[in-house]
């Protein structure tokens, strides 16, 4: 699925989003306020806080144009100057280069919305989408994607750092008060991410590499947004006078998104991760180390959503390669594979969870526990345009036997929570016939487990027939 690649791809602050987080463990350290602005001194203060810190080799150079916007006001540039020098005393990573500023206006933005933000996810990526989403329950059938994440970027972009073009852009819209600062020192962390790990290039959070790594990315994306989601709290608790603090929580309480707040759950919830689970991530390294520990995370990032979630993971417990054979012999040649990747323990938990019917979702506990022991995944998405049906197989592998069993028993209880009563129920097989999804089953060896919908059962088995001969990993 694509959803995932649409927040990393340039940094963005949800105002809906704008929350304190109860921040786990030992309370927050209090930096030392610095009061110069020369480069120099902030390099020096830097490196002084945080020795470790290696920046990229090379200079980052622009690989995009930047948007025509405005200059920004002197007092709200001055107000800016301040709030960097704060950052760069909390977070301990000294700029490597001037960082040049504009405003956009609404207008500006909507057009950036329509046509930038989104040339390379096409109608056609979000029909594919859609469908896939409505498969594993996650929107109704017929969700207009395309036009639902245009209307949510549109409504919650405040400010960003364009990794492309260097350049951060505020959004026009009254004061610079509380929130618009701490969205500032949030968005400065992003862009001394870029100067220091190169976000698109030294990360691999760019389109191309995201495309077929969703998973990677969606943890890599927890790092820096976790990472600047704890700098904006450090901001707050420590630089924020009262009146600041005051304007931030108001605004925190008045903020209207009324796109993102009618969402269906999956995608809150997702939009919400890497703000939420990536600060916990960051806070846990934070904890063990100090921003030293989250520097060495950027020279090896995490890899998998699993880590994230359950920090003591990283670094070494790295997700196993499933695998899937190519079913287009199988299903016939009007079938076109329009997705191949790994849905992880995150997506796995919000299928369980989330769903766009309340009748079906499980309970957090309960989805928790049927996904903790996430060891790997590779799912398969087919459409066939003659017919209008759709093939989704996943294949994943769980970390004991105990592991598949909880998570099997979570399946069953979604199974006929969503489905009904199996026409068929084993201690190794479930299926479903002339569900509103096609024919649906569940299968069991070891400590795999396949989730597979198709529209009749003969192709379903035609399927398993082939997996089962696979000479890589046989089922």
């Amino acid at each position: 699925m694509k959803r995932k690649l649409l927040l990393p791809f340039l940094m963005l602050v949800l105002m809906s989003c704008i929350v304190t987080f109860q921040l786990p463990g030992q309370p927050l350290p209090t930096p030392t306020p610095t009061a110069t602005s020369a480069v120099a001194q902030m390099t020096q203060t830097a490196l002084a806080l945080n020795p470790t810190a290696v920046p990229v080799t090379g200079t980052l150079e622009p690989t995009t144009t930047p948007y025509p916007g405005q200059a920004v006001p002197a007092d709200v540039a001055a107000t800016m100057d301040k709030i960097q020098q704060q950052v760069v005393q909390i977070r301990g990573l000294a700029p490597l280069a001037p960082l040049n500023r504009e405003t956009l206006s609404t207008t500006q933005l909507g057009q950036i919305v329509a046509n930038d933000f989104f040339v390379d996810y096409t109608q056609e990526d979000a029909a594919n989408d859609a469908r896939e989403l409505a498969l594993i329950g996650a929107v109704n059938p017929g969700f207009d994607l395309y036009k639902f994440y245009v209307a949510l970027y549109s409504e919650e972009i405040a400010g960003f750092y364009d990794p492309g073009s260097k350049y951060m852009y505020v959004v026009q819209g009254g004061n610079f008060g509380g929130a618009e600062e701490a969205t500032y020192a949030h968005e400065f962390t992003h862009a001394l991410q870029d100067q220091h790990y190169d976000l698109r290039n030294g990360l691999k959070d760019n389109e191309t590499y995201c495309k077929d790594h969703s998973e990677y990315c969606a943890a890599v994306e927890a790092l820096t947004e976790g990472d600047a989601v704890l700098v904006e709290q450090f901001w707050l608790l420590d630089y924020a006078t009262a009146q600041q603090q005051n304007e931030y929580f108001q605004q925190s309480q008045s903020q209207q998104s009324p796109v993102f707040d009618s969402a269906p759950p999956f995608f809150q919830q997702d939009m919400m991760f890497p703000y939420v689970q990536g600060m916990n991530f960051v806070y846990t390294l934070y904890n063990q180390g100090g921003f030293a520990a989250v520097d060495q995370a950027y020279a090896n990032p995490p890899v998998s959503t699993a880590q994230i979630l359950h920090p003591e993971k990283y670094p070494n417990d790295k997700p196993v390669e499933v695998y899937l054979p190519d079913f287009t012999s199988v299903l016939g040649s009007s079938w076109q594979e329009t997705d191949r990747n790994v849905m992880g323990e995150w997506s796995t938990y919000e299928i369980l969870a989330d769903g766009i019917d309340p009748a079906f979702r499980l309970s957090d506990s309960t989805a928790q526990q049927a996904t903790a022991g996430w060891a790997g995944d590779t799912y398969l998405v087919y459409w066939n345009p003659d017919t209008q049906q759709s093939v989704f197989i996943m294949r994943s592998r769980w970390d004991s036997t105990q592991d598949t069993n909880t998570f099997w028993s979570a399946m069953e209880q979604y199974g006929q929570d969503r489905w009904g009563t199996p026409a068929l129920s084993q201690t190794d097989r479930m299926d479903w016939e002339n569900t509103g999804n096609g024919f649906v089953t569940l299968r069991r060896s070891g400590q795999e487990v396949i989730w597979l919908i198709t529209p009749d059962a003969a192709t379903a088995e035609n399927m398993m027939f082939t997996l089962q001969s696979s000479s890589a990993q046989p089922f």
